[in-house]
């Protein structure tokens, strides 16, 4: 019969001034024989998230050597994460670089859509401008049947697109505007 192996637990104990991370099969037991050399001592957190080994390596120092070390807010909470959940499955930068290529992909698609119909027909979204075009464009959108059509989607790129750039010329002139009046 094979024995069980027992679970070993990451945890985070502090001075009060101080952070150290360990590991134990049993967290209370080992915080309470570290009392008795320093009573401030206090069980900040522990968990199965991540191995005291992983933390030092990433998080604290690149790895150092330090017993003991100071933890800003933001660091402390992290780490708390870390030793109760673990580490997420997400990659930041994949995630990011997703977004961009959809983004991307989204603009190559409506930005090239060439208009079927209507006084338009045969325009590419992109060469669209002004306040006539604008306006055509929500005339479309407020009377569209369908909200999945191919056509649809490129007008309301456009609309927000359009948007923006109002958006991006009116904070423009406010920040003019402001510089002439100081």
């Amino acid at each position: 019969m094979k024995k069980k192996k027992k679970q070993t637990y990451t945890y985070l104990i502090t001075d009060g001034k101080e952070y150290r991370l360990g590991s134990s099969i049993n967290p209370y037991q080992r915080v309470k024989g570290m009392k008795e050399s320093n009573p401030s001592i206090k069980l900040v957190t522990f968990g199965v998230g991540v191995s005291k080994y992983y933390l030092l390596k990433k998080l604290v120092n690149g790895g150092n050597k330090l017993k003991w070390f100071k933890l800003d807010k933001e660091e402390l909470h992290d780490i708390v994460k870390l030793i109760n959940k673990g580490e997420t499955k997400t990659n930041p930068k994949r995630e990011y670089k997703s977004k961009v290529d959809t983004l991307l992909k989204e603009y190559r698609l409506n930005s090239n859509f060439e208009i079927p119909f209507g006084k338009n027909k045969g325009r590419v979204m992109k060469d669209l401008n002004g306040t006539a075009d604008y306006k055509y464009a929500k005339w479309f959108i407020n009377n569209a049947s369908n909200k999945r059509e191919r056509s649809y989607k490129a007008f309301s790129w456009f609309i927000k697109k359009h948007d923006k750039e109002l958006e991006n010329q009116f904070q423009y002139t406010l920040l003019n505007e402001e510089a002439f009046l100081s």
